[in-house]
């Protein structure tokens, strides 16, 4: 992890990012890598412990996690693994919705492997 957030510094020299902004640049790249269990503990620990935890959590929403159709409709790769922590008897595509995307076209529970894991 600490190679790739160097690769991001390093990157922002050749994006010309303000010395000010890299933060802020290396912050929106990241954030949205991180499970939801991991943003899910961030909350729970509050400011005092995690610094920028307010910007992380902006950036985080601002990405498709929030919403899953939108997700699916933006998929830039045929496949794709998506985890939940749903419970494995929801439905996670309304038959009467129609979700169409570019790559793959449209998306419906025929064409999505459902894998289930119980603990």
């Amino acid at each position: 992890m600490k190679e790739e957030i160097l690769a991001l510094v390093s990157d922002t020299n050749k994006k010309g990012v303000k010395k000010e902004d890299i933060n802020d640049y290396v912050l929106v790249k990241i954030s949205f890598t991180f499970p939801q269990d991991i943003i899910v503990n961030l909350k729970l620990a509050g400011q005092k412990k995690v610094k920028n935890l307010q910007k992380i959590f902006i950036f985080y929403k601002n990405k498709e996690h929030s919403n899953f159709s939108k997700f699916l409709e933006n998929l830039k790769f045929k496949k794709n693994i998506v985890y939940t922590f749903s419970g494995y008897s929801k439905n996670f595509i309304d038959k009467n919705y129609k979700i169409n995307n570019n790559i793959v076209g449209e998306i419906k529970e025929e064409n999505i492997k459902f894998i289930v894991f119980k603990f």
